[in-house]
């Protein structure tokens, strides 16, 4: 809509302008072409009722419906045709308060979502001296390796990192989240990946649906592979992530790892392939097998260590040389490599030589220990103090009538 410049400057106090070079017009009534309205004025985010003109490709507005609008006040001297702007002192308080809390913060963040299977997304992202400005940051992958780093400028709660102007990784904060979107050439699940800062000084209780440090001991299992883990080990443990070993009877590390978690379950992936997948329930952590990690039978449950109990509750059995009599035919039991959840034994034949059954026997009680075979064939061992121990087959197979009982040498 057209209409005159005199009309418009009429209905103000002041004629003012933002960014504008001085108007002026004859006296006698020199007509112009301007438009009225046709730039929206938005203050402080929301839209003013103040008309705007644009005359010239310049955008004119009323001074003081702007200025006030930003806290400013305006003064008119009608003697001079002088108009002033004076802006709000700070008050001490504000002067006074606390800077805002940093939108970016240095700590560990954790993998949440991906739709991706590819092993080597990073799931872990670290920033380092982080400020407003800037920070520093590292992507590392399930083993710990650094995938990818550098550093990123801050603008807002949105930070940018370019690597060349194809490889160039967008950040955005939100709390305790951070999501980071991929460019061509770089290794972010799916074109984007959601990390959540892992609360590591938040240690939880023992309580269904929590991690927690520990040592966990393998409970029965059919497995009778001597190398299988007895022993699970969780270190660092948080509501999203958590470090843990497997070690076997000898206390030699067989797995370890960082494993991600989700509620009372958690996921560790080694490769495509190898992946141990965790679940707690109270004092009791279930793990399966993936192919390549030695978990008995493909799940084992793991109870967690009575830090209580006296340390040699379960060591009744001792290592050592025992006999099954003072007979030419008698066999004998050696047991040997003897810890609090395990051993291992040989039933060697009368002539010293032949080894009828080996294994390793688990610790299930104070004074009881098992073989596990099959479903249907075991041997248990009793020690029945005063140096004695029987050794007793659930099914007869090797042993003279299923049970034989052995002396200390």
């Amino acid at each position: 809509m057209i209409k005159t410049l005199k009309g418009f400057l009429a209905g103000m106090v002041t004629a003012a302008l933002i960014a504008a070079p001085i108007l002026s017009y004859a006296e006698g009534g020199q007509n112009i072409e301007a438009f009225f309205n046709r730039v929206k004025l938005i203050i402080n985010g929301q839209p003013s009722p103040s008309e705007t003109l644009l005359y010239n490709g310049t955008t004119y507005v009323p001074l003081r419906a702007v200025t006030e609008n930003l806290g400013a006040t305006v003064n008119y001297d009608a003697a001079t045709k002088t108009a002033s702007i004076s802006m709000p002192k700070a008050s001490a308080s504000v002067e006074q308060s606390k800077p805002a809390a940093p939108l970016w913060t240095s700590g560990r963040f954790a993998l949440q979502t991906t739709n991706t299977t590819n092993t080597e997304d990073p799931k872990t992202l670290v920033i380092t001296d982080a400020t407003n400005e800037g920070f520093n940051f590292q992507l590392l992958d399930i083993n710990g390796t650094v995938k990818l780093s550098g550093k990123a400028i801050v603008s807002g709660n949105t930070a940018t990192y370019n690597a060349t102007e194809l490889d160039v990784l967008k950040f955005t904060a939100n709390g305790d989240t951070v999501t980071i979107d991929e460019a061509k050439g770089l290794q972010i699940p799916s074109g984007k990946a959601m990390y959540l800062k892992e609360a590591s000084e938040v240690k939880t209780s023992i309580i269904v649906n929590s991690w927690y440090d520990g040592r966990f001991i393998l409970q029965p299992t059919s497995a009778t592979n001597s190398d299988d883990p007895v022993t699970l080990i969780v270190s660092n443990a948080t509501d999203v992530a958590f470090d843990f070993k497997l070690l076997n009877a000898d206390d030699k590390t067989v797995a370890e790892g960082h494993a991600s978690v989700s509620g009372n379950d958690a996921t560790y992936n080694a490769t495509e392939l190898d992946i141990v997948k965790f679940h707690i329930d109270g004092d009791e952590i279930t793990i399966n097998e993936a192919k390549g990690l030695q978990i008995p039978s493909g799940k084992a449950l793991y109870k967690q260590e009575d830090i209580n109990a006296p340390a040699t509750a379960a060591s009744v059995f001792k290592e050592g040389t025992y006999s099954s009599g003072s007979s030419a035919a008698a066999k004998t039991l050696v047991i040997s490599k003897l810890t609090a959840t395990s051993f291992d034994y040989q039933i060697i034949e009368s002539n010293g030589k032949d080894i009828i059954t080996k294994g390793t026997a688990r610790i299930t009680k104070e004074g009881e220990a098992e073989c596990i075979f099959d479903d249907e064939y075991k041997i248990t061992f009793t020690d029945e103090k005063n140096n004695v121990i029987t050794a007793t087959e659930s099914v007869q197979k090797l042993l003279d009538k299923g049970t034989l009982k052995f002396y200390t040498i």
